[in-house]
């Protein structure tokens, strides 16, 4: 059962000899209940994941490292869902923008390869095979090539259930199909200014807690993790000046998450105070509205970062947002063989690699492939659409926008590493 944007499920009445009851699921079925003369009697179809084993450790990554212990998976017992082994990460504040390669193994199968940053978190989808095999299957966790510095270490090793909640939303009936309508549809989780100085280009400037803001991956789960609570604590807002060609501009960072912003305000417009207590409005509702959008369900956000996230490193993040309902995740990279401008790869339910001509250096932001991010979006947005001739109207929109300048740049190669 799915139930398109706008529509209520109805309620199903069953009965029998001695009981009557209706099932009623809620917008996003995130839930199923019963109840019987107005009380519930029962809950289906749980809406968040179940953690189904959770192991605390505190193991070096310096040397190889085994773990065997774990349970046995009654596959039927939860209903239909994704298994995901999820590995968290720690290390030294001191280390956090370090870089060391390690290699994951389960049974004779590398499943992830590669360096991690800081403090990472991982999770790998399991087959149903593989979960059958896994009381009796070995997690192998080693350094690669000695690369890098020491101090890494494994603190949660979790096996995970997510439900799969059904997903047929298509574009609203009636919208109007434009470029802007199409990238309000979407909303960054931070990094660069890429996706949302793309929003700007075509008109849509929406509000959004990370459009314009930097964070790493582990501090984004931990915003994720605790709601970006945060935000709400004055003491943990704190004002920093940044120079550019125009002067010195204030700059905001909240400390718990490291997410920095910048204001617009130079020095001499406004004291580092008065730009503290705007600051702090501004933040707080945002973050209310950031939670809300979360909750609703309906945007597809955005994470791009430069060296793209991999799948391993992606799922964790598409975890953390299901936990709020059923919300979709586009990872972005840049384009490669097999996978070219525009195309999505599709991980699990809600959850996609899309790909865009090249991603934007951090030195030169505003060098972005827009035509492909549009393009990217309009493939993503149709995705959920089961009406051919909105397909159509959209693919009426190329290129970008007339009334503004195009990008004149080529195709070109994708810019590698962090500039």
């Amino acid at each position: 059962m799915a139930y398109g944007d706008g529509l209520r499920p109805p309620r199903r009445r069953l009965s029998g000899d001695n009981i009557a009851c209706a099932i009623e699921p809620n917008r996003h079925l995130r839930h199923i209940m019963i109840r019987s003369r107005q009380r519930c009697i029962g809950v289906l179809l749980p809406s968040k994941s179940v953690i189904i084993f959770d192991h605390d450790s505190d193991e070096a990554l310096d040397q190889p490292y085994s773990f065997s212990d774990f349970p046995f998976v009654d596959q039927k017992s939860l209903g239909e869902g994704y298994y995901f082994l999820r590995l968290g990460m720690t290390v030294a504040d001191d280390l956090r923008l370090s870089w060391r390669s390690i290699v994951v193994q389960l049974g004779a199968d590398v499943i992830f390869e590669g360096p991690v940053q800081g403090a990472a978190t991982l999770a790998f989808r399991l087959s149903p095979n593989v979960l059958a095999q896994l009381p009796a299957t070995a997690l192998q966790i080693r350094p690669a090539d000695n690369y890098g510095p020491p101090g890494l270490f494994l603190s949660t090793l979790k096996l995970i259930w997510a439900p799969v909640l059904g997903d047929s939303r298509s574009v609203p009936a009636g919208m109007n199909i434009n470029a802007r309508t199409i990238a309000l549809q979407f909303e960054s989780l931070g990094d660069n200014c890429e996706f949302g100085l793309f929003q700007r280009r075509v008109g849509a400037e929406s509000l959004g807690l990370l459009r314009f803001a930097s964070t790493r991956v582990d501090q984004l789960l931990t915003g994720l993790a605790d709601g970006f609570s945060g935000f709400d604590i004055p003491s943990r807002i704190e004002i920093d000046t940044n120079e550019d060609k125009d002067g010195l501009e204030y700059i905001s960072r909240q400390k718990d998450y490291g997410v920095v912003f910048h204001t617009h305000i130079y020095e001499g417009e406004m004291t580092q105070g008065e730009v503290h207590a705007q600051e702090l409005t501004r933040l707080r509702y945002l973050r209310r509205k950031f939670i809300e959008d979360l909750e609703n369900a309906e945007k597809v956000f955005v994470i791009r970062r430069d060296p793209p996230l991999r799948a391993a490193e992606a799922l964790p993040v598409w975890l953390a947002l299901r936990e709020y309902g059923p919300n979709r995740l586009l990872c972005v990279a840049p384009a490669k063989e097999g996978h070219p401008a525009g195309s999505i790869d599709v991980i699990a339910e809600g959850l996609m690699m899309g790909y865009v001509d090249w991603l934007a250096p951090y030195s030169r932001v505003h060098d972005a492939a827009y035509d492909s991010w549009l393009e990217l979006c309009f493939n993503v947005l149709t995705r959920y659409s089961s009406v051919a001739r909105w397909k159509a109207r959209l693919k009426r929109l190329w290129p970008l926008v007339e009334s503004r300048p195009h990008n004149t740049q080529q195709r070109r190669e994708p810019v590698g590493g962090r500039q």
